[in-house]
């Protein structure tokens, strides 16, 4: 019996300090902190997200995040030329340090997309540079047709956009839920905050504010 109060109380020790740190890893979190993402499609193509998250704490291991990042994913047309897709997007959730991970459950309700002009415009220019039957009369009708396909299609791009990312972010909260984390291994000071991902390794992010 003795013994067995012994490991109890063990237990009971190892886990009031592994509270403590984690209360103090999420009061070092709280804040606005900057980091920028670079990684490839299974095509080969390149991704970069730059990415501002907010960690506000409202409890003693975590609370509420707000994310918001401008995407540049290089996308390949139908005629095999390479175009550079620009959007940004946000989405918020809840977040807690468990044993040194960070866990992040996103509200998929608040996900935003909108898809950057300058994309439309290209997407919208390719359409009519390989559309044989498109002949204008000058250069001025020319840039008004690229002008109206740009927001005929711009509904379209987004809402796809929207669904990729909501799948992702779906996945996400699924995964976490198994796992009990989604990022391992966080580590914060005053300046820099990194944890690990499974496709990029370890990432870092600078405060902010």
């Amino acid at each position: 019996m003795k013994k067995l109060f012994l490991i109890l109380g063990i237990m009971m020790s190892v886990m009031s300090i592994t509270s403590c740190d984690d209360s103090s890893i999420a009061e070092k979190m709280n804040g606005t902190w900057h980091g920028i993402l670079t990684s490839k499609t299974e095509d080969g193509n390149n991704v970069k997200n730059d990415e501002t998250i907010t960690y506000t704490k409202t409890s003693d291991d975590g609370g509420d995040f707000y994310s918001v990042w401008k995407a540049e994913e290089e996308a390949t047309m139908d005629d095999g030329s390479v175009i550079t897709v620009k959007y940004t997007a946000s989405i918020k959730g809840y977040w807690n340090i468990l044993v040194g991970d960070l866990v992040m459950q996103y509200t998929l309700g608040t996900l935003s997309v909108t898809v950057d002009e300058e994309t439309l415009r290209d997407i919208a220019k390719n359409t009519i540079d390989n559309d044989d039957e498109m002949v204008f009369a000058n250069e001025r009708d020319y840039y008004q047709a690229i002008a109206a396909i740009a927001q005929e299609i711009r509904g379209e791009y987004e809402k796809a956009a929207h669904k990729e990312l909501y799948s992702f972010f779906e996945e996400s909260n699924k995964t976490t839920k198994e796992n009990d984390y989604t990022h391992p291994d966080v580590k914060v000071t005053d300046a820099e905050l990194t944890y690990k991902t499974e496709d990029a390794g370890v990432v870092s992010y600078k405060r902010v504010k």
